[in-house]
Protein backbone atom coordinates (compact mmCIF):
# COMPACT_ATOMS: atom_id res chain seq x y z
CA UNK A 1 0.00 0.00 0.00
CA UNK A 2 2.61 2.26 0.64
CA UNK A 3 3.87 2.16 -3.10
CA UNK A 4 0.40 3.25 -3.92
CA UNK A 5 0.17 5.82 -1.95
CA UNK A 6 3.01 7.06 -2.69
CA UNK A 7 2.78 6.53 -6.34
CA UNK A 8 -0.47 9.00 -5.58
CA UNK A 9 1.64 11.18 -3.86
CA UNK A 10 3.97 12.10 -6.66
CA UNK A 11 1.14 11.68 -8.73
CA UNK A 12 -0.39 14.33 -6.94
CA UNK A 13 0.47 17.54 -8.64
CA UNK A 14 -0.34 16.44 -11.87
CA UNK A 15 -3.57 15.30 -11.05
CA UNK A 16 -4.36 18.53 -9.60
CA UNK A 17 -2.90 20.43 -12.76
CA UNK A 18 -5.66 18.12 -14.46
CA UNK A 19 -8.42 18.45 -12.08
CA UNK A 20 -8.30 22.04 -12.23
CA UNK A 21 -8.09 21.56 -16.10
CA UNK A 22 -10.85 20.11 -16.20
CA UNK A 23 -13.13 22.70 -13.83
CA UNK A 24 -11.77 25.78 -16.18
CA UNK A 25 -12.72 24.11 -19.22
CA UNK A 26 -16.16 23.05 -17.93
CA UNK A 27 -16.54 26.60 -16.75
CA UNK A 28 -15.16 27.47 -19.86
CA UNK A 29 -17.97 25.77 -21.87
CA UNK A 30 -20.52 27.22 -19.62
CA UNK A 31 -19.37 30.51 -20.45
CA UNK A 32 -19.11 29.81 -23.97
CA UNK A 33 -22.90 28.43 -24.02
CA UNK A 34 -24.31 31.68 -21.85
CA UNK A 35 -22.19 34.08 -24.42
CA UNK A 36 -23.86 32.30 -27.51
CA UNK A 37 -27.16 32.63 -25.58
CA UNK A 38 -26.97 36.00 -25.24
CA UNK A 39 -25.58 36.49 -28.86
CA UNK A 40 -28.92 34.83 -29.99
CA UNK A 41 -31.05 36.60 -27.36
CA UNK A 42 -29.69 39.72 -29.17
CA UNK A 43 -30.23 38.76 -32.65
CA UNK A 44 -33.36 37.57 -31.79
CA UNK A 45 -33.93 41.22 -30.37
CA UNK A 46 -32.72 43.13 -32.85
CA UNK A 47 -34.90 40.79 -35.55
CA UNK A 48 -37.77 41.64 -33.51
CA UNK A 49 -37.18 45.15 -33.42
CA UNK A 50 -37.01 45.15 -37.24
CA UNK A 51 -40.37 43.28 -37.90
CA UNK A 52 -41.60 45.86 -34.92
CA UNK A 53 -40.77 48.71 -37.65
CA UNK A 54 -42.33 46.82 -40.40
CA UNK A 55 -45.61 46.16 -39.21
CA UNK A 56 -45.91 49.52 -37.81
CA UNK A 57 -45.66 50.47 -40.91
CA UNK A 58 -48.45 48.06 -42.20
CA UNK A 59 -50.35 48.83 -39.13
CA UNK A 60 -50.18 52.99 -40.11
CA UNK A 61 -51.18 52.10 -43.62
CA UNK A 62 -54.12 49.41 -42.86
CA UNK A 63 -55.32 52.96 -40.35
CA UNK A 64 -54.95 54.74 -43.19
CA UNK A 65 -56.78 53.06 -45.77
CA UNK A 66 -59.29 52.08 -43.19
CA UNK A 67 -59.93 56.03 -42.61
CA UNK A 68 -60.06 56.62 -46.69
CA UNK A 69 -62.37 53.58 -46.44
CA UNK A 70 -64.98 55.83 -43.93
CA UNK A 71 -64.27 58.78 -45.47
CA UNK A 72 -65.41 56.83 -48.83
CA UNK A 73 -68.46 55.65 -47.29
CA UNK A 74 -69.55 58.88 -45.52
CA UNK A 75 -69.21 60.50 -48.99
CA UNK A 76 -71.28 58.48 -51.31
CA UNK A 77 -73.43 58.88 -48.28
CA UNK A 78 -74.17 62.60 -49.86
CA UNK A 79 -75.20 61.00 -53.51
CA UNK A 80 -78.74 60.42 -54.11
CA UNK A 81 -80.13 57.31 -54.53
CA UNK A 82 -81.26 57.72 -58.44
CA UNK A 83 -80.99 60.52 -60.82
CA UNK A 84 -83.71 62.63 -61.17
CA UNK A 85 -83.75 60.92 -64.74
CA UNK A 86 -83.69 57.58 -63.62
CA UNK A 87 -86.66 58.28 -61.08
CA UNK A 88 -88.96 59.57 -64.00
CA UNK A 89 -88.23 57.00 -66.50
CA UNK A 90 -89.16 54.70 -63.52
CA UNK A 91 -92.05 56.65 -62.80
CA UNK A 92 -93.69 56.45 -66.15
CA UNK A 93 -92.65 52.88 -66.91
CA UNK A 94 -94.16 51.41 -63.67
CA UNK A 95 -97.30 54.11 -62.62
CA UNK A 96 -100.86 52.19 -64.48
CA UNK A 97 -101.31 53.52 -67.53
CA UNK A 98 -104.30 56.25 -67.53
CA UNK A 99 -103.93 60.02 -68.31
CA UNK A 100 -102.03 61.46 -65.96
CA UNK A 101 -99.14 64.09 -65.46
CA UNK A 102 -96.74 65.06 -63.13
CA UNK A 103 -97.69 68.74 -61.38
CA UNK A 104 -95.36 68.85 -58.79
CA UNK A 105 -91.81 66.96 -58.26
CA UNK A 106 -90.30 67.54 -54.79
CA UNK A 107 -87.27 65.87 -53.61
CA UNK A 108 -87.52 67.34 -49.63
CA UNK A 109 -84.33 65.24 -48.54
CA UNK A 110 -82.33 63.23 -50.11
CA UNK A 111 -84.03 59.73 -49.67
CA UNK A 112 -87.67 61.19 -49.89
CA UNK A 113 -89.48 62.09 -53.24
CA UNK A 114 -92.54 63.94 -53.05
CA UNK A 115 -94.59 63.80 -56.74
CA UNK A 116 -98.13 65.24 -57.45
CA UNK A 117 -99.96 63.75 -60.20
CA UNK A 118 -103.18 64.99 -61.74
CA UNK A 119 -105.01 63.34 -64.12
CA UNK A 120 -108.75 61.75 -63.89
CA UNK A 121 -109.91 58.52 -62.12
CA UNK A 122 -106.44 57.73 -60.43
CA UNK A 123 -106.12 55.01 -58.59
CA UNK A 124 -103.97 55.57 -55.36
CA UNK A 125 -103.74 51.78 -54.25
CA UNK A 126 -102.98 50.52 -57.73
CA UNK A 127 -100.06 53.42 -58.01
CA UNK A 128 -99.40 53.03 -54.46
CA UNK A 129 -99.01 49.16 -55.10
CA UNK A 130 -97.44 49.86 -58.56
CA UNK A 131 -94.47 51.92 -56.42
CA UNK A 132 -94.07 49.67 -54.16
CA UNK A 133 -92.90 47.00 -56.95
CA UNK A 134 -89.96 49.52 -58.19
CA UNK A 135 -86.64 48.57 -56.72
CA UNK A 136 -85.91 52.34 -56.28
CA UNK A 137 -88.35 53.06 -54.01
CA UNK A 138 -89.64 52.02 -50.86
CA UNK A 139 -92.89 52.92 -47.61
CA UNK A 140 -94.62 54.95 -50.23
CA UNK A 141 -97.67 56.28 -49.12
CA UNK A 142 -100.78 58.60 -50.43
CA UNK A 143 -100.62 62.12 -48.99
CA UNK A 144 -104.58 63.88 -49.16
CA UNK A 145 -104.89 66.62 -51.90
CA UNK A 146 -107.43 69.36 -51.15
CA UNK A 147 -108.62 68.66 -54.76
CA UNK A 148 -110.21 65.04 -56.19
CA UNK A 149 -107.87 64.84 -59.50
CA UNK A 150 -104.42 65.18 -57.73
CA UNK A 151 -102.46 62.03 -56.40
CA UNK A 152 -100.00 63.44 -54.34
CA UNK A 153 -97.43 60.41 -52.91
CA UNK A 154 -94.45 60.71 -50.71
CA UNK A 155 -92.04 57.26 -51.37
CA UNK A 156 -88.51 56.93 -49.49
CA UNK A 157 -85.86 56.20 -51.83
CA UNK A 158 -83.88 53.40 -51.85
CA UNK A 159 -79.91 53.69 -51.17
CA UNK A 160 -77.69 53.32 -53.81
CA UNK A 161 -75.82 50.49 -52.19
CA UNK A 162 -79.13 48.47 -51.79
CA UNK A 163 -79.93 48.90 -55.08
CA UNK A 164 -76.90 47.60 -56.19
CA UNK A 165 -77.54 44.36 -55.11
Amino acid sequence: MDTWAGQLQAQWPLLAIGSGCLVVGVFCWQLAGIAKAYSETSKVENRISQLEKRLDSVISARNAADEASATARSLLKLRPPASQTRLLAEIAKITPSGSWSVMQWQQPGPETLEITLKGSALDAAAVVNAWEQSPLMQDVTPISSNRPDELVLRARLTPAAETAE
